[in-house]
Formats: C-alpha cells, sequence, structure tokens
C-alpha cells in the first residue's frame, strides 16, 4: 500500500513539475515578447545578449529591402541556431530541446505582439523592460531552462575548464551598451545599464537556487528519518551526537545542506517522519567538497528509480 502511495505521489510530482515548466515557458516568453516591443525597441533602450546584438544589426538593416525578416526577433532566432547545434554537441539532447522550445516559442510570441511605445520616458522604458525581461529569464532558469544565446557559450566552457565565466556575459553586454551609445546618443547607453542592472536583480530575486541553507534536524526515529530525506531529497545526511542539557536525553542530530527550492521537500521528509522534530534551518554563505549540482542530482535520481 504504502509503495502505491509512493508511486503515485512521484507520478503527481512529475505532472506538476512539468505544468510549472509550461507555465515558465510561456511566461518567459510573453516577458521577452513586451519587454522587446513595448519598451526597448521604441524607447531605444537595447536589451543584453543576442536580442541586444539582435538590434544592433536591426539598426543596419532598416534601410535594406530585408528590413521585413530581419526583425529582432527573427534574427534572435537565426543567430541561436549555430549555438544551438552547440548545445546539442557539447550539452545533450535535452538541454538543447528545452532551449530550442524556448527560443522558438519567445520568437513566435515576439512576432505576434506588435510594437508599442508604452511611455516617452527612457527611464521608465529601462527599468520596465528590465523587469520584465528579469522575470522571463529568472522563470526559464529557476525551472532549469535557458533562454539561448551566449550562455551556451558561456556553460561549455564552464564545463570543459571548470572556471565561472560571468566575464563573458560581461563583455557581450558592455558591447551592447557600447552599440547603444554609439547608434543613438551615449545617455541611451546609460539607461542600457540601467535596464541591463534591473534585469540582472530580478533573475537573482527569483532564482535562488544558488542559496545555500544548512538545516539541523534533533529526532528519535534516526533510521527512519534517514529513510524518508533520502527519498525526498538527493543529499547527504550528517549524523552529529547530541545530547539534551535539561533531559540528558542523548539525540542523533542531523545535519543537511540543501539549496532554497529543495527547503519545502526536506520539511516534508521531516513531517512525514516526526512532526515535533526540532528542526533549525540557517544559511550557508560557502559550501565546498562534494555538494551535487543539478545534473549530478537528475542522474542519480535516474539510477536509483526516483
Amino acid at each position: 500500500m504504502q509503495g502505491r502511495v509512493l508511486r503515485q505521489e512521484r507520478i503527481d510530482a512529475k505532472w506538476i513539475s512539468y505544468a510549472l515548466t509550461a507555465g515558465a515557458l510561456l511566461l518567459g516568453s510573453v516577458c521577452f515578447a513586451v519587454s522587446l516591443k513595448f519598451f526597448y525597441i521604441p524607447g531605444k533602450i537595447f536589451s543584453g545578449g543576442v536580442p541586444g546584438f539582435a538590434q544592433i544589426i536591426t539598426h543596419f538593416t532598416d534601410q535594406t529591402p530585408l528590413k521585413g525578416l530581419l526583425t529582432v526577433e527573427n534574427l534572435y532566432f537565426l543567430i541561436n541556431i549555430p549555438l544551438l547545434i552547440l548545445s546539442y554537441v557539447k550539452l545533450g539532447k535535452r538541454f538543447t530541446i528545452m532551449t530550442v522550445l524556448v527560443v522558438a516559442i519567445s520568437t513566435l510570441v515576439a512576432n505576434m505582439v506588435p510594437e508599442y511605445q508604452v511611455s516617452n520616458n527612457p527611464l521608465l522604458n529601462a527599468v520596465a523592460g528590465g523587469v520584465l525581461s528579469g522575470i522571463g529569464v529568472g522563470g526559464l532558469v529557476k525551472r532549469g531552462m535557458s533562454s539561448g544565446g551566449f550562455d551556451i557559450i558561456a556553460i561549455v566552457i564552464s564545463k570543459a575548464t571548470g572556471m565561472n565565466v560571468g566575464f563573458m556575459s560581461f563583455l557581450v553586454n558592455l558591447i551592447v551598451i557600447v552599440g547603444a551609445g554609439v547608434i543613438y546618443q551615449w545617455e541611451y547607453a546609460l539607461y542600457t545599464m540601467i535596464a541591463l542592472f534591473v534585469s540582472a536583480r530580478m533573475i537573482d530575486a527569483i532564482h535562488t537556487n544558488d542559496q545555500r541553507l544548512t538545516a539541523f534536524i534533533v529526532t528519535e526515529y534516526e533510521e527512519a528519518m534517514i529513510e524518508s530525506i533520502h527519498r525526498r531529497v538527493i543529499r547527504g545526511v550528517t549524523m552529529l551526537d547530541g545530547k539534551g542539557a535539561y533531559s540528558g536525553d542523548h539525540r542523533k542530530i542531523f545535519m543537511v545542506v540543501v539549496n532554497r527550492y529543495e527547503l519545502p521537500a526536506l520539511q516534508l521528509a521531516v513531517a512525514e517522519v516526526d512532526v515535533n522534530a526540532f528542526v533549525n534551518i540557517v544559511p550557508s554563505f560557502k559550501v565546498s567538497g562534494r555538494y551535487l549540482n543539478q545534473e549530478q542530482q537528475t542522474s542519480l535520481r535516474q539510477e536509483l528509480g526516483l
């Protein structure tokens, strides 16, 4: 009976995950289209990454017969094609399929949304565009997806060298900022910087996967707690010896390091075994050593049949 319940929970969790992923994909596409067509393009503000490069290119193709074809949204799709091929070769089929869906649906929605100038104020355009694009990208990243672009190159380099390649993002955005200043006015380069900053802050606010938390759990149900945690969360558990200062009772203290997304699953695992367990959760500013990333967790789940 318990096994049947667990299987049903896994099926339900998968469908919920699919629904959340589809919702994030739709939200990301709408945010991309609205930020681009309502704020960035009419306000002469440049987006970051590939869309920003596409805006620069359209400035030089506006006076050519290809103007109707080489729009920002179409160029966003075309520039992503070689990057998606690189993704398939280096990053695998699943990641590439998800990224293709993001790029294709974002392009389709952006082509459906008409260009409309909401405000003549460049600062409002920069802030509103940054907020919307940040919400869209943050939602995608939170569900383990990518909007493509130069992030693919950054991930490939990171996997090959193990280095943090945030400098590449900085370099790409620097080119976009300079392009905004050269094409329009240097004041618009400053507005573009504001838009990029707001977008980055929104992504950080939504995508909290890198925020680590350490949970200390005190319970008398040792074996059942270990089994429940391992079933719900793919994380290591360290057992510490503890003794109550008042009662003198000996207890095991479980120490588990999780990210913020995994916290609800951990709390559920604890509640299933001992609703009266003492749980203390504290932020962890730095975690080193063997800490499984999302890919490693997915692989281990498949191996364990979870």
